[in-house]
């Protein structure tokens, strides 16, 4: 959309393709409905890609135009903690905003077109539907069809289907920020509990990233906002055939020998309290539970009758708590996905290296960004520039 709208010049015939019945559906869900937009805190380091100096030259461009096109929408905005959400809160501002701009750009939106077919004849595109009923000719085009997220047919995968029929090479495609799949019954009967964590991950025993967050424990792993930023390292891993481990430290906020003084003089005042008694008023009382019986603890046990080994292998696992990953949950839960078209395949202003006015934006490109807003900015800088692009080479 936001391209359509950027590429939409005088002289210039714009129409927007959709496979769905109406656009924008998938902006809706954003943000839990509430669409953040994009990020304070934007830098490069919030994404994953294969050519991180692009990157940043992508994201220095779109910052000088931002604002332009959020008041050129009329879109109010407001911050929390570096986020940045539509003044009204919801997903629906934003996308009638872009629908108005597109009607007063003489945008022609085309819904339940399934494009399958496109192809360059003389210097022209040719883009046919599915079926063989329709085609259409264009002097450039923009692919803007997304990654894999919420795909459910196999046969759907957007834009990566189009893009390999005009040369293009495609990176393999799976699941981020996504629940995960783990190894153990730890969690069953305490899914919904969420907590504050520093959290790992560890791929063959190497420590490769670290967040903060909240952590949701469900009937089948872990999922919240410290393990979904984590997600993105994970899926070419398990194609590499690495083992990877989540490393949960539940006590965040405490150095270890901050925490282990702390519990050797509590132990000293309440050693007639049973070991779940012991740790109430830290945790939630089915995370202790779950951590007495990793230790192979009795939560009625008396705390002064664990042994002092006990006691010490115990209160690391409060802070070192290891738990396998077995697989992530698959892209009809994920917000993104990662892979798709290398980054290295367009230039700085998303026109194809390989094909002359072809642009690819947004999802499609093997850019990941973290949660809070960086996906959403990237749809929107690559959209933005692609259709600035594709306007001025046609001009």
């Amino acid at each position: 959309m936001v391209a359509a709208i950027r590429a939409a010049m005088p002289g210039i015939r714009v129409t927007l393709l959709e496979r769905q019945n109406r656009i924008g559906k998938k902006l809706l869900l954003t943000g839990s409905g509430r669409c953040n937009l994009t990020n304070r805190e934007m830098h490069e380091d919030f994404y994953l890609t294969d050519e991180v100096e692009r990157l940043k030259k992508i994201l220095d461009a779109y910052s000088l135009c931002e604002e332009d096109l959020w008041k050129d929408l009329g879109l109010l905005t407001k911050e929390k903690n570096s986020c940045v959400y539509p003044l009204s809160g919801q997903a629906a501002t934003v996308l009638n905003c872009l629908r108005l701009k597109l009607e007063e750009k003489g945008v022609v939106i085309r819904t339940d077109y399934e494009a399958g077919y496109i192809k360059k004849q003389n210097d022209r595109f040719v883009i046919e539907t599915v079926e063989h009923k329709e085609k259409i000719s264009a002097d450039a085009v923009i692919l803007a069809c997304g990654g894999m997220s919420g795909v459910y047919d196999e046969q759907y995968k957007n834009g990566y289907a189009l893009c390999k029929q005009l040369g293009h090479h495609i990176l393999p495609c799976d699941p981020a920020l996504v629940q995960t799949i783990c190894v153990g019954d730890y969690f069953k009967g305490i899914s919904g509990i969420r907590t504050d964590v520093r959290i790992s991950l560890l791929l063959d025993d190497i420590v490769t990233a670290t967040e903060d967050g909240e952590l949701q424990i469900t009937d089948q792993g872990l999922s919240g906002i410290a393990v979904f930023q984590l997600t993105r390292y994970l899926g070419e891993a398990f194609r590499a055939g690495r083992q990877a481990c989540f490393l949960l430290n539940f006590i965040p906020y405490m150095k270890r020998d901050e925490w282990n003084r702390m519990m050797v003089s509590r132990r000293e005042r309440m050693k007639h309290r049973s070991a779940e008694d012991f740790f109430t008023g830290i945790l939630h009382k089915n995370l202790i539970t779950m951590l007495l019986k990793s230790q192979n603890i009795a939560p009625g046990k008396n705390i002064d009758t664990v042994s002092e080994q006990d006691f010490q292998t115990l209160l690391d696992r409060f802070q070192c708590f290891r738990v396998k990953v077995k697989q992530l949950n698959d892209y009809r839960h994920a917000q993104i996905s990662t892979g798709g078209v290398p980054l290295a395949e367009v230039d700085d202003t998303l026109t194809s290296t390989l094909v002359e006015h072809l642009y690819l934006t947004g999802e499609m490109l093997n850019v990941a960004g973290a949660c809070g807003g960086y996906n959403l900015h990237f749809a929107a800088a690559t959209g933005y520039l692609a259709g600035r692009s594709a306007a001025v080479s046609l001009q």
